[in-house]
This record gives C-alpha cells, sequence and structure tokens, in this order.
C-alpha cells in the first residue's frame, strides 16, 4: 500500500504548479472545524476569513460551489460527495489537501439513565444528527447494530436540550476528544460503548472507519470505551491553481505543525490535488520508507 502510494505520488509530479497563481484571499468552510479554520485563518499571509456556520454537507457544498477558496469535511460525506449521492445528488469536483485526524463516535446518555449498554436504546429515541442532513456516521453505525431505534433529526442546541430534559434516550455525536457539545451539555453523562467491530463498517463501505478507544477521564467516566474514528479532508475544488492549493496545504502544517505528513498524505476517497502532492514531494514525508 506504501508503495502504490509513493508511485501515485511520482505520477502526479508531472503536473506542474510553479506558473499556477497564489490566493490573494481565503475563505475557509470550516462548519464543525472552526479552531482548526481559525488556527488556519490566523497564520495566513493573505486576508482569510473563516466561515464556521454549517456541517460537513455545507462545507463541501461552500468549496465546491466556489464560495469558499478551502473547507473541511468527514471523509464519508467526501466520498458521497465525489459519487454524487444523496444529499448531493451529482459528483462534486473535489479534491483533497490531506487526510485530517479522526472524529470519533460518541453515543452520550445520562448519567442517571438506566442504560448502560447500546442494545438497552432499543425503541427509544436517538438523535443522529441536524434535519436534512442528518450524520451519515450515525445512521450507518446503528444500521450494523441491526438495534431498532427511533431516530431524531435535531440541531446540535436542541438535541442538547432534548437529553438534558429526558425527551431522548442518547445523542450520537461525532467530534473530537473531549467535545465541546457534550462537556457543555451541563449535567453528568456517560458514552457508551458500541457493540459492534470495525470489520462490520469496513464490509459495507470500506477502510474508511477505524477502531478507536475513548480514554478513560474523557468526561466523567474511569473506564475506556470502545468506539470508532472517522478522518477528515482538507478539500478544495479540482480546478484550483496548483500554486494556490500548495500555498494551502502549507498553511494547514504551518497551522498545526503537530500533524502527521505520513497521515495528511495517506489515501482518501478524493484523489490529491496535484498542488498538494508537490508539496508533500518537497517536505519528503515518505522519506526512510521502504
Amino acid at each position: 500500500m506504501k508503495r502504490l502510494l509513493i508511485v501515485a505520488l511520482l505520477l502526479l509530479s508531472s503536473c506542474k504548479a510553479a506558473d499556477s497563481p497564489q490566493l490573494s484571499e481565503l475563505t475557509l468552510a470550516s462548519g464543525g472545524f472552526e479552531t482548526l479554520g481559525h488556527d488556519v485563518a490566523r497564520v495566513s499571509p493573505m486576508p482569510a476569513r473563516p466561515v464556521p456556520a454549517g456541517s460537513s454537507v455545507e462545507n463541501i457544498r461552500l468549496v465546491a460551489e466556489g464560495k469558499a477558496q478551502a473547507g473541511f469535511a468527514a471523509i464519508d460525506f467526501c466520498l458521497l460527495a465525489a459519487q454524487g449521492e444523496q444529499p448531493f445528488g451529482r459528483a462534486l469536483p473535489l479534491r483533497a489537501l490531506a487526510v485530517l485526524p479522526e472524529d470519533y463516535v460518541q453515543v452520550v446518555v445520562r448519567a442517571d439513565s438506566t442504560i448502560t449498554n447500546f442494545a438497552a436504546l432499543s425503541k427509544k429515541r436517538v438523535v443522529v444528527g441536524p434535519p436534512m442532513v442528518a450524520n451519515v456516521t450515525a445512521n450507518r453505525v446503528i444500521d450494523a447494530t441491526r438495534i431498532d431505534v427511533v431516530r431524531m433529526e435535531l440541531s446540535t442546541s436542541d438535541a442538547s436540550a432534548a437529553l438534558r430534559s429526558g425527551d431522548v434516550a442518547a445523542i450520537v455525536h461525532i467530534g473530537g476528544l473531549p467535545s465541546q457539545v457534550v462537556t457543555d451539555l451541563g449535567i453528568p453523562i456517560r458514552v457508551l460503548p458500541l457493540p459492534i467491530g470495525v470489520e462490520e463498517l469496513t464490509s459495507r463501505f470500506g477502510d474508511i472507519y477505524v477502531a478507536r478507544t475513548i480514554p478513560a477521564g474523557t468526561y466523567q467516566s474511569t473506564v475506556s470505551v470502545e468506539t470508532f474514528g472517522i478522518p477528515n479532508l482538507y478539500l478544495v475544488r479540482e480546478d484550483l491553481p496548483d500554486k494556490a492549493a500548495y500555498q494551502l496545504t502549507q498553511l494547514l502544517f504551518k497551522a498545526r505543525p503537530q500533524l502527521d505528513r505520513r497521515q495528511a498524505a495517506a489515501a482518501s476517497p478524493l484523489p490529491l490535488h496535484p498542488g498538494a502532492v508537490r508539496f508533500y514531494q518537497e517536505s519528503k514525508p515518505f522519506a526512510g520508507m521502504p
């Protein structure tokens, strides 16, 4: 796999970036990735404006429509966009600049509830995401468990209020650790382990989900919780000039120097933009690989 990826990078190196113009301003579609959007904008030498409202779906649409030069989105939504599947309806002209660290599937219940495992959610109301753009990952995980829950589509604020009041039994939240959405609930919570292995998801959807553990102490729990991670992508339109794509990739690592460049250059459902390929070739993330 590593050798194939290196070959792909070398083949793409024929795309020249030197004569393409750089960006004079930057709009970042960063809904759900507000901290990352702010960090990239902060180190940008050009005027930069993060657009924090929305979700992966809105971020993808903003980039595809040319209303943002770059954006962030979960890999499963990016794959749907590349294939023209719902909620997009047509294949969108997108390319990746980097694979970003995973978000975690977090099935959150009130700590004072009698629900201690996922099976106990059977026939109960569970929030899977906002109206019109319910989370793909949440629905796929529930489908794989084969447990019949009543799926609710609520905004983040409404979902939080519903969990606090007991109107819903659980929220399936996809986010980093610890997630501000969870910590801002203001009530004691419990995160449920998932009753399925990663093989259940990869057999259906490919190698885009990974087994992960929520460490003990992340929230109030004294035990670790088995779950899944879903990587994210830093994406642009495929017709973005190569030099601009190089510049945007460079900005990401200036904003987040701790990111693993090998992981960022790893295979994704979207091809790497040639400008990003050039950046990785010059920064040599694969030096020393067999």
